[in-house]
């Protein structure tokens, strides 16, 4: 193959292959652009997914998990673990196909073995949440978790509004 290539260029003037050089420098530049550009769009709507997600963690942590009542508490932990075994099944799953493919090719279970550990650790972060969140006290919480439901559903619920109305009331007093 590289005798061909050699052939090629053995009878071409040094302004030609110059000609060829800079145009195939041109070419790699302009895909080298354009794949960083798609890298950062994916990153900038990872980045935001992320953000959101957080957002729901922190919400659903503070409002259902971390809640007194009867009412809050089961569903706070049913969507906690609805979203952990989403997680943990997602793992299992890309861990056997790793396995499978693990047979073939390294890079299939590299890459499977990589898959898993991410929603794996993902499920992690649904399970712990950052211990910031549980030093709050009630007021503040509180006051927090209106704020989250304004950004994510532009308004707060008005049992929020109601705890929020009785803590800063208990504050006064």
């Amino acid at each position: 193959m590289i005798d061909i290539y050699s052939q090629i260029i053995a009878g071409k003037s040094t302004i030609f292959l110059s000609i060829i050089g800079s145009a195939l420098f041109w070419i790699i530049l302009l895909l080298s652009k354009y794949i960083f550009n798609v890298i950062c769009n994916i990153v900038k709507i990872s980045t935001k997914n992320s953000d959101a997600d957080n957002k729901i963690r922190e919400y659903l942590y503070k409002k259902y998990t971390c809640s007194d009542g009867l009412a809050y508490y089961p569903q706070g932990y049913f969507i906690t673990f609805y979203n952990v075994f989403k997680y943990l099944i997602l793992g299992i799953i890309f861990l056997s196909v790793s396995i499978l493919i693990g047979r073939i090719t390294e890079m299939g279970l590299t890459i499977g073995i990589v898959g898993a550990l991410y929603n794996f650790f993902l499920a992690l972060r649904w399970v712990s949440p950052p211990g910031k969140w549980d030093k709050e006290s009630n007021l503040d919480r509180w006051l927090s978790i209106e704020k989250l439901e304004e950004q994510l559903y532009k308004n707060a619920k008005d049992d929020t509004k109601k705890w929020v109305k009785k803590f800063k009331d208990e504050k006064e007093n």
